[in-house]
C-alpha cells in the first residue's frame, strides 16, 4: 500500500532542536579569541547603539571593516582598525581578506570586531559571515545596527510609512549576486519601496522604474 507519513512527534522535535543548539560552537575559544559582529548604522557616530559604542571603545579589540563604514565611525574605534578595500570587481577578494584577518585575530586570542555598515543582516551578508565564523569554531555575538533602509529616508524627511498614504514597505537591493539586476517591484500607491546599494545604478534604475514598472 501507500506509505503513510506521520507528523513528527514533539519529543523528536525537541531532541532535534537540542541537537542543533549543541552543535553551535562556543562564543569564546580556549585561547580567549572571540568575534562580535556589529552594525554601524547609517554612518553617523551619534546613531551607533550604546552596545556598539562600548565594543568599539575596547582598546584591545581588532576591528575589521570595509570601505563602506564611514570615516567618522572609524574614528570612534579605540583599538586596531583594518580596512578591506571592497571596490566593485574585487568584492570577493576583499571578503576573503576580511575572513583571513578575523581568523588570524582568533588564533592570537583577540577580541575581533567585525564592523559592518547599517544593519548587517539587511543585504549585508551578515548571515553568510555568521556561518563562516562558525566554521572557524566560534559563534559570534551579534549587535544589531540601525538600518539605513529606515533611518536614511527619515533623515531626508521621508517617513517610510504614513497613515492613509503608505501602509507597506518593500526593501530591494540594487545589485543581485554577480552584479545582476533584481526584478522590479510594480508601482503600488500605498507602498514605499526602498532600494539599498543602488547608487551605481541610480539613473538606470529610475529610468526602468518609470518605463517598465509604472512609477
Amino acid at each position: 500500500g501507500d506509505d503513510v507519513l506521520l507528523p513528527p512527534s514533539p519529543k523528536r522535535d525537541n531532541r532535534t532542536a537540542a541537537a542543533t543548539t549543541r552543535t553551535k560552537p562556543p562564543q569564546r575559544l580556549p585561547n580567549g579569541g572571540r568575534i562580535t559582529l556589529v552594525g554601524a548604522g547609517p554612518g553617523l557616530p551619534d546613531l551607533l547603539t550604546l552596545a556598539a559604542h562600548r565594543v568599539l571603545s575596547d582598546p584591545d579589540a581588532l576591528v575589521v571593516v570595509d570601505r563602506l563604514v564611514s570615516k567618522e565611525i572609524r574614528e570612534v574605534v579605540a583599538g586596531e582598525v583594518r580596512v578591506a578595500r571592497k571596490y566593485p570587481g574585487c568584492a570577493e577578494q576583499a571578503q576573503e581578506e576580511i575572513y583571513e584577518w578575523c581568523k588570524g585575530g582568533l588564533r592570537e586570542g583577540r577580541h575581533v570586531v567585525r564592523l559592518k555598515i547599517g544593519d548587517p543582516f539587511v543585504f549585508g551578508r551578515g548571515g553568510e559571515e555568521v556561518l563562516e565564523f562558525r566554521k572557524f569554531g566560534v559563534d559570534p555575538v551579534v549587535i544589531p545596527g540601525v538600518s539605513a533602509a529606515f533611518s536614511a529616508p527619515l533623515l531626508g524627511s521621508i517617513p517610510v510609512t504614513h497613515r492613509g498614504i503608505s501602509n507597506q514597505v518593500v526593501m530591494c537591493t540594487g545589485y543581485g549576486r554577480d552584479n545582476t539586476s533584481p526584478d522590479l517591484i510594480r508601482y503600488h500607491e500605498e507602498q514605499t519601496v526602498v532600494f539599498l546599494m543602488a547608487v551605481g545604478r541610480l539613473r538606470e534604475l529610475c529610468r526602468n522604474l518609470v518605463s517598465k514598472a509604472g512609477y
